[in-house]
């Protein structure tokens, strides 16, 4: 980062604009005091506060009189600054003087002409001089926070907060230039404690912005609009990229440029490692091309669907999942394409028999058993291992299935028969609630919020807490195998997601009636997958906007409720028939 020009060059200059503003405040409150004490014997406010006063309240009116001395004296103000500037600007390097002048914008500043095209207000006068101030102390800051001075950086966003996310004289912001020069303790301070955005980005190269599809422009700066995670990578901090993708920072935020952190991640073998360990790369060697990873988040990606799975089931007692051979495979994959009509049921011939596979419950029965050992793999559980929105352009519902399970209190009991019903996670504590093995549970609007952002950006692992079941420490979840442990291997389990379903009767076509959990199998209601480009049809004919994944977690999370709400109901009916009235102790509270 070359400032030191900069510095040396705007320094004097700004110290100047900062004193001519300061002189002209005290000059109006001297005015404003002289005046108020001709007309009233009471204390007058001083004209400083009555500027603050309209300042912070940014109104358009006064509450005091400007007379024509005044008038002048902001018109001298004016001219004093816009000599100054006229001055200092051609001294400063086309990036910096860039930016001052798009900040003086706000001020009536032209950029061509380089003179303000009003005089500067009463109401201004305040904002701008404290504005003025943070940018002299930007100059020394922007380059203590590329140095890692954590003191100078501390002390300057405590005074002027405003700046801890906004690019300064630079185009960059704090957290960028402290991760650029691999300045690790800066860098943890800025988000863990200043609470600077890990997502904020770089000033955007305004010149190139305005001319896109201008052929004959040079390409943007590399710096424009890019993160601290975009620095972090392309200089090989690994560290810092570490840290910042631990605290969500987004590895598919593009730069001007048009890259990604993880294309800038090419650059060093290290940071290219860790990535290839963070994401999933494919479920199958048919999948599409591994760049694909460097490029966008499943649901921007607009070459969707695309197979990129394995179907597998799992007999009821057994604990171990199989894969479907190759030739059956394609069969459950064509029926839940976005192209095909969404059938509940269908039927798989094989060479043992006729199957009989639902995709609402996602299983496999056979029609008839013809020895004892098929009886007992007579029904198998069946799931996709891939993402929905990329293979089917479908939205889901999460469920975990528990194979061994260590209750924190011992002499908790736990059933060991399999069910065939799906259980629900309570939201909120429930006495009566007990595990069983090889059951499906439908995971709570959080945990399926986080997993469909998880698979969104490609994660392999996922920590999490599991309500109810792990509440001490998170279990940690792997989107590759679909499965799950905690650290001490006392809680594992599988994972496996359903389409979600909406209705698609001919009232329902025009909108979404989402199906709660116990409604899967009505069929009058005529269910469906929820796809994308549904959701965006209904939400735009609804108020002309567009889909948001957020909808559906929302739509989750409502479902959840309505099946709590029906839980709940009968929890307390069981509870009043057991015991006549509940005890204070005995009522569900809220997790």
């Amino acid at each position: 980062m070359s400032t030191d020009n900069d510095v040396n060059v705007l320094k004097p200059y700004l110290e100047k604009i900062i004193k001519s503003i300061k002189t002209a405040i005290d000059q109006l409150k001297s005015k404003q005091q002289a005046g108020s004490s001709t007309t009233t014997t009471e204390t007058p406010a001083t004209s400083d506060d009555l500027l603050l006063l309209n300042s912070t309240l940014n109104t358009q009116v006064n509450t005091f009189s400007v007379d024509e001395s005044e008038n002048e004296l902001l018109e001298k103000l004016t001219s004093e600054i816009q000599t100054t500037l006229a001055n200092g600007l051609p001294h400063l390097s086309k990036i910096c003087a860039e930016y001052l002048e798009d900040f003086l914008h706000s001020y009536n500043f032209d950029s061509h002409t380089r003179k303000f095209t009003s005089p500067l207000t009463m109401n201004s006068l305040h904002p701008f001089c404290r504005e003025i101030e943070a940018l002299h102390a930007s100059l020394d800051a922007f380059p203590a926070a590329f140095n890692g001075d954590i003191t100078k950086v501390k002390n300057f966003i405590k005074t002027f907060p405003m700046y801890k996310n906004r690019p300064g004289l630079w185009n960059t912001t704090l957290l960028y230039s402290a991760a650029r020069n691999n300045k690790l303790e800066l860098v943890q301070y800025l988000v863990d404690e200043a609470k600077c955005s890990v997502n904020a980005q770089n000033q955007r190269d305004l010149s190139y912005a305005l001319d896109e599809e201008d052929p004959s422009m040079p390409p943007p700066r590399a710096t424009a609009a890019s993160t601290a995670l975009h620095a972090a990578c392309f200089n090989g901090h690994l560290d810092i990229v570490k840290f910042l993708v631990d605290h969500n920072a987004d590895y598919y935020i593009r730069n001007q440029l048009l890259e990604t952190p993880i294309m800038n991640a090419l650059q060093s073998a290290q940071v290219k490692a860790y990535f290839d360990s963070l994401l999933t790369s494919s479920y199958s060697p048919e999948a599409a091309p591994e760049n694909l990873r460097h490029e966008k988040t499943i649901l921007d990606d607009d070459e969707r669907p695309k197979q990129d799975c394995k179907w597998e089931y799992k007999p009821l007692h057994d604990d171990s999942w199989y894969e479907f051979k190759d030739f059956e495979s394609p069969q459950f994959h064509e029926k839940l394409l976005p192209t095909a009509k969404f059938q509940s049921q269908f039927h798989l011939k094989v060479r043992q028999g006729l199957w009989s596979i639902s995709l609402i419950e996602f299983n496999r029965s056979a029609n008839k058993a013809l020895t004892d050992h098929e009886a007992k793999g007579n029904i198998a559980w069946i799931r996709c291992r891939g993402s929905s929105i990329l293979n089917f352009d479908c939205y889901c519902v999460w469920q975990i299935m528990l194979i061994k399970y260590t209750p924190p209190n011992q002499q908790e009991k736990i059933d060991s028969e399999p069910s065939l019903e799906f259980q629900h996670l309570p939201n909120t504590f429930n006495s009566q609630f007990k595990v069983t093995m090889k059951t499906w549970y439908y995971c709570d609007a959080k945990t399926n919020s986080l997993l469909d952002q998880a698979m969104n950006y490609r994660r392999k692992l996922v920590q999490l807490n599991i309500p109810f079941i792990a509440t001490t420490e998170k279990v940690t979840f792997n989107l590759q195998e679909f499965s799950f442990a905690n650290s001490s291997k006392n809680t594992i389990g599988y994972l496996r997601w359903l389409p979600k379903l909406i209705s698609n009767t001919e009232q329902n076509k025009t909108k979404l009636v989402y199906l709660t959990n116990d409604e899967r199998s009505t069929t009058n209601l005529d269910p469906m997958p929820l796809t994308t480009k549904r959701l965006e049809e209904v939400n735009k004919s609804k108020s002309g906007g567009t889909a948001d994944i957020d909808m559906v977690a929302k739509n989750n999370e409502d479902e959840n409720d309505r099946d709590d709400d029906a839980i709940r109901e009968n929890e307390t009916r069981t509870n009043d028939d057991d015991y006549g009235e509940m005890d204070e102790n005995n009522v569900v509270s809220e997790f």
